[in-house]
């Protein structure tokens, strides 16, 4: 046991949960929902209880929601639940081995299980001034709170550094309050995580419009003022005259307080399929996870929707129950005139195609890569097409034939995202056949659904449904481990009769163990690319 773990002030839970947010609190429901009866304790740095973030550049910023109204849940139902919550407490350390995490105060919290929710903090920018009164950054509701006293004190133009989705909320929220506001940003275009040459001139032309302006290629070099801001410079040699400078350029995760734990962390928490960390029984979600896609890349999905659903699927991984993690990127945004959804990404596209009028805001556009969807942005369209599209996405379906069907904004998408359902039957001499078959799938790039099977068919589909990202290979391996071979240098014909003779007279060792009874009944439900997978093995 650690030094920290002798101390005195010693709390033991169940499920302990650092941090406060959408992942912390869904997975705290979840957890309870789930039929965990254990206790659950969770750590929020902040002083205020949990409370939703997106309405803080809207609704909250503009005055139109109470402090009360921006909370996930009342104080009651945390009473309710048995769920304990202690605010205002940075945690310090965390010891995996000791399953120990020690906060600021010295309180010591022995756990069974942990999840990291930590989150992010605001990015913060290093030049002359930035410490002059009237810069912000912008992330909780302390700040959203202070800028906008502020900026109802100090009516004077106001300049964010960054396009990002908080920068263009906040600079709806602060026209419609009647101030000047300048957008700076060291990328060529506007929402550059999107990486649409159409949709940055769309953004742009809005700005316009609206009396937003907007400077590109180009950074903050030097902030003016004595005590308080009086304007700023750029990189290129512009000079702005402001009273408020706000700093948008991102978030950074919260892992600070994981230095020495040996867990990994890489532009956030590493995380598997099942969003458990590189240390036994600790998992992370939300802002503070980074976790593999269905196309092998790394994400930290900063947006309350996928946090909730990694608080949901990292709770009853908790509790045992092995569900991947798969849901596809969601960003939905505010801004000026109009809201937008993003789902999965645009990066590294080779195809785009457009469906409907930005002119009529009804607009779509996909995002494909060797023949997949891999993104699509969407305003003014029907919600049930983008149902359509997270399902073409996440199940990596082949649109190469369908291209004049999805540019047609009239036509129907849906049977593009049928299931694909893979049924395995039983028998020894089938079962080795399947894994035949799904190395064909593999290679043609089929993902199944659905998987169902019985007896050596259920045991297929097991390892298919625990294996979501390599399945064919994981397949293979298995009947590899299990396979009796001959002589090597002996014929076919010997080798087979001794492979034979062998099974029936030793069995298949790494088959099964027998107790003098039947091979164990088991029961097995796994999941693949979110539909369930039921094996049944005899």
């Amino acid at each position: 046991m650690s030094p920290a773990a002798k101390s005195s002030s010693i709390v033991e839970t169940d499920f302990l949960i650092v941090g406060a947010g959408t992942a912390a609190v869904e997975a705290a429901r979840t957890l309870r929902q789930e039929g965990a009866d254990g206790s659950i304790l969770i750590l929020g740095a902040e002083a205020e209880y949990p409370y939703n973030r997106p309405p803080l550049t809207k609704r909250f910023f503009s005055g139109l929601m109470s402090p009360e109204q921006l909370l996930m849940a009342q104080p009651a139902f945390y009473l309710d639940n048995d769920i304990d919550i202690r605010r205002a407490t940075v945690v310090k350390s965390v010891d995996p081995s000791a399953h120990i995490v020690v906060d600021k105060k010295g309180v010591v919290y022995a756990y069974g299980k942990l999840l990291l929710a930590s989150g992010a903090r605001a990015t913060r920018l290093r030049v002359p001034g930035v410490g002059l009164q009237g810069v912000f950054t912008f992330r909780t509701m302390a700040d959203s709170t202070s800028l906008h006293q502020w900026v109802q004190a100090n009516q004077g133009p106001v300049a964010i550094l960054g396009t990002s989705f908080i920068a263009m909320e906040l600079a709806t929220s602060l026209i419609e309050m009647g101030l000047k506001v300048t957008l700076i940003d060291r990328a060529s275009t506007v929402f550059p995580r999107i990486h649409s040459e159409t949709l940055s001139q769309y953004f742009l032309e809005r700005c316009k419009i609206r009396g937003i302006d907007i400077l590109t290629d180009t950074s903050i070099k030097k902030i003016h003022g004595t005590r308080k801001v009086s304007g700023l410079e750029t990189k290129d040699g512009h000079k702005l005259q402001c009273s408020t400078v706000i700093i948008a350029i991102g978030a950074t995760p919260v892992t600070d307080y994981l230095s020495g734990s040996g867990i990994d962390i890489d532009d956030g928490v590493l995380v598997d399929e099942f969003l458990q960390t590189s240390q036994q029984d600790v998992f992370a979600a939300g802002d503070v996870a980074s976790y593999m896609d269905r196309y092998g890349h790394r994400h930290r999905a900063r947006h309350w929707e996928n946090a909730r659903r990694q608080g949901r699927n990292a709770a009853k991984n908790m509790l045992g129950q092995r569900v991947p993690y798969n849901s596809v990127l969601y960003y939905f945004s505010d801004f000026l005139d109009f809201s937008f959804t993003f789902l999965g990404t645009s990066a590294n596209a080779d195809q785009r195609i457009s469906r409907g009028s930005l002119a009529n805001k009804s607009f779509a556009e996909f995002y494909i890569r060797a023949g997949r969807v891999i993104g699509f942005f969407s305003t003014g369209r029907p919600p049930e097409e983008t149902q359509v599209v997270e399902t073409l996405i996440r199940d990596q379906v082949d649109v190469s034939a369908a291209h004049a069907q999805l540019a047609d904004s009239d036509a129907d998408i849906t049977a593009l995202a049928r299931e694909t359902v893979l049924i395995l039957q039983g028998g020894g001499a089938l079962g080795a056949f399947e894994c035949g078959v799904v190395r064909a799938m593999h290679e043609a790039r089929v993902v199944p659904s659905v998987v169902g099977g019985v007896s050596i068919g259920a045991i297929n589909g097991a390892i298919i449904a625990g294996n979501p990202h390599n399945y064919s290979d994981a397949l293979e391996a298995f009947w590899k481990d299990i396979s009796v071979q001959g002589p090597q240098m002996a014929p076919s014909s010997v080798a087979n009769a001794f492979a034979v003779g062998a099974t029936l007279t030793w069995g298949i060792p790494d088959f099964s163990n027998q107790d003098g009874s039947r091979l164990l009944f088991r029961m097995n439900i796994g999941l693949i690319n979110g539909p369930a997978c039921m094996t049944l093995a005899l």
